[in-house]
């Protein structure tokens, strides 16, 4: 049984889907390989996206409103 049949959610197996198609040899997409607009629109409210700082550190690019809603702030 494959990984993508053990995704019980079919709003998670659309994303990993998506992921899939994009990633790179290393197994990570790079920010030009990911497209908002063509993730499933169900899952941007639920998504973070991150950028690598020079010095290691991880700045918050995107939060979506329902992780905004749920901290009760827009970091």
């Amino acid at each position: 049984m494959a990984f993508m049949d053990e995704i019980a959610d079919p709003q998670i197996r659309e994303l990993f889907r998506y992921w899939l198609v994009r990633r790179r040899r290393c197994g990570l997409p790079l920010r030009a390989d990911i497209d908002p607009t063509g993730l499933p629109p169900d899952c941007l409210p639920h998504l973070y996206l991150y950028r690598l700082e020079p010095e290691g550190r991880l700045r918050y690019i995107l939060i979506g409103t329902a992780i905004v809603k749920a901290l009760g702030q827009d970091y």
